[in-house]
């Protein structure tokens, strides 16, 4: 949509998904696998609850996922 914006002009809407740190922390814990899952796990049940499709929400719920992801 704002291909041409910096990244730092555009705006952030309320409720949009965010991380919860910034960029060099949150590439310090993707090298840190079990800090990865501990920092992440409760963020993807969160968004597995608020955003995701029935069919979305039918994978998760069939590979046995729930609280997991």
């Amino acid at each position: 949509m704002f291909a041409t914006k910096v990244f730092w002009q555009l705006v952030v809407h309320q409720g949009a998904p965010t991380l919860p740190y910034g960029y060099h922390t949150m590439v310090f814990f993707a090298l840190t696998p079990p800090l990865w899952r501990h920092i992440m796990r409760p963020l993807l049940v969160d968004w597995d609850k608020r955003f995701a499709s029935e069919a979305e929400r039918a994978v998760v719920s069939e590979r046995g996922w729930e609280g997991v992801a």
